[in-house]
């Protein structure tokens, strides 16, 4: 009970961020149209292809020193005022960069490309580094559902024609500035005044160097793909291969929560010098997120390709191909986040977690600009789920003398053995001709929940017996709560 608990309390932070922009994407899809649409997502890949990379290493480096340093609010004062000098300046350069490439190469969508230059402005304003280091994360959450939420009504109002592409720009720049800036009011309650011109500017563009190598690959691989897809097709490839992404980066979220949701148990057990706990997490974690990651994919690649028709419209028919194959990254990434959370929790070492990543990333940036200009959307799928795969089996490897791989497919064959089942039982329905609608939509999600469940219970899993005991559990409260809800309505002394 205590790990659903802290499941859906991690869950319950992070879904919002994702959930959000996949109920925008289908207003969107609809309004501006594939074509509009792939012109933002492509001007603001190529934007972010920078800000990417030295946001994410301006943010591991600070985090990581502000977790070594004591609770110190001088201490913490003298480290923000150095560190985030350097990311103004830093930014300040690469837009100016940025907008001279522009100019230089004479690049499509020049208007488009301009109005996301405003992005470097949030990027200079972003301080959610700090809260994260001091362990202040709700108002990083905060901030991020602000955002969320002051799209949706100027959204409406704002953007109702393709026409409308340079507003829609704006609010998403404008949005994520003013979300930026309301972190700034809780610097007061954080900081300390501090002699500015003592702060050790130099030592930290030193130490931030290694961050900034370690990001560049990384970053490069969540961009590049979307970028290099304008040379083979144009914008509407983009706006395609992007839609199926956000739908995928919704169900990593769902199972994500597993993985984190495990770390606890991990380190309590590591805590008390339980090895063999310790060891046990790693299966439980893998069969916990397989139970989840497999229905969730099996549905993502066969009734995810069918809502495609009514969620985005008939333009965008390609997302469902795409999703045939990404749906597939939901599982092992599964796999390798559970795997490389539980070995962060029982410290087995950063660069274990940090090598299989670069190796993966490295090979995905070869690939992606080896084949996507000449082969398109499906290379780009196929790229981001060899990658994953690579990510795996080097973790795998690093972890050779803790996991056996054969007691890891006897964790997971049940659940690959239930999505295989259910799977079929939906594509006969959709081979039957089940028509491209909502209702039809759920009830196919219904159908392979129901032949999922009924599969894994038959096996008599561990995950079946615990869902079991929370049913119980929560049937139980229900009826008393119900009773006591009447004996009070009726006032019947117990």
């Amino acid at each position: 009970m205590q790990l659903l608990k802290v499941y859906l309390q991690e869950t319950g932070m992070r879904l919002p961020t994702e959930l959000v922009p996949l109920f925008f994407l289908t207003y969107i899809a609809h309004i501006l149209r594939q074509h509009a649409f792939g012109i933002q997502v492509w001007t603001y890949a190529l934007v972010m292809l920078t800000i990417g990379i030295f946001s994410t290493a301006i943010r591991l480096y600070a985090q990581t020193e502000l977790n070594k340093m004591p609770p110190d609010k001088k201490g913490n004062s003298h480290f923000f005022w150095g560190v985030w000098s350097i990311q103004v300046l830093t930014f300040a350069v690469l837009a100016l960069l940025t907008y001279g490439f522009v100019q230089l190469f004479d690049l499509p969508y020049e208007g488009a490309i301009r109005l996301q230059l405003l992005f470097y402005v949030g990027a200079m304003l972003d301080i959610s580094w700090l809260f994260n280091g001091i362990n202040k994360t709700r108002i990083v959450v905060r901030r991020d559902a602000i955002i969320q939420m002051a799209r949706f009504v100027p959204l409406i109002i704002f953007v109702k024609s393709p026409d409308d592409l340079a507003a829609f720009i704006l609010l998403l720049a404008i949005t994520t500035i003013i979300g930026n800036v309301v972190m700034w009011f809780k610097l007061p309650q954080t900081l300390v005044r501090v002699d500015v011109a003592r702060i050790p500017i130099r030592r930290h563009m030193r130490l931030m160097t290694t961050f900034f190598l370690a990001a560049i690959l990384p970053q490069l691989a969540l961009y590049l793909n979307k970028v290099l897809l304008f040379w083979h097709d144009g914008v509407d490839e983009v706006a395609s291969y992007y839609s199926a992404e956000l739908m995928v980066k919704v169900g990593i979220a769902l199972v994500l929560g597993i993985g984190i949701a495990m770390m606890g148990r991990v380190v309590e057990q590591r805590r008390q010098g339980d090895a063999s706990g310790v060891q046990q997490s790693f299966y439980d974690a893998v069969e916990n997120s397989t139970a989840l990651a497999i229905i969730i994919a099996v549905g993502v690649a066969i009734v995810g390709s069918q809502t495609v028709y009514w969620f985005l419209g008939i333009d965008y028919e390609q997302v469902g191909a795409i999703l045939h194959v990404l749906a597939f990254v939901i599982v092992v990434a599964s796999w390798r986040y559970s795997l490389a959370l539980q070995q962060l929790a029982a410290e087995r070492g950063f660069r274990n977690l940090s090598m299989p990543v670069q190796i993966a990333t490295g090979l995905n940036v070869v690939l992606s600009l080896a084949l996507i200009p000449w082969l398109g959307v499906m290379a780009a799928a196929w790229i981001a789920l060899v990658s994953e795969i690579v990510v795996l089996v080097l973790q795998l490897l690093s972890l050779r003398h803790v996991i056996h791989l054969w007691r890891l497919v006897a964790v997971v064959w049940r659940y690959i053995v239930a999505g295989v089942v259910t799977a079929v039982v939906l594509i006969a329905m959709v081979r039957a001709g089940v028509p491209a609608y909502p209702k039809y939509s759920a009830l196919e999600a219904a159908v392979g929940l129901v032949v999922y469940a009924l599969v894994v219970v038959s096996f008599d899993t561990p995950v079946a017996k615990a869902t079991n005991q929370v049913l119980l559990f929560s049937g139980k409260r229900m009826f008393e709560s119900t009773i006591e809800f009447i004996r009070i309505v009726l006032r019947i002394k117990k």
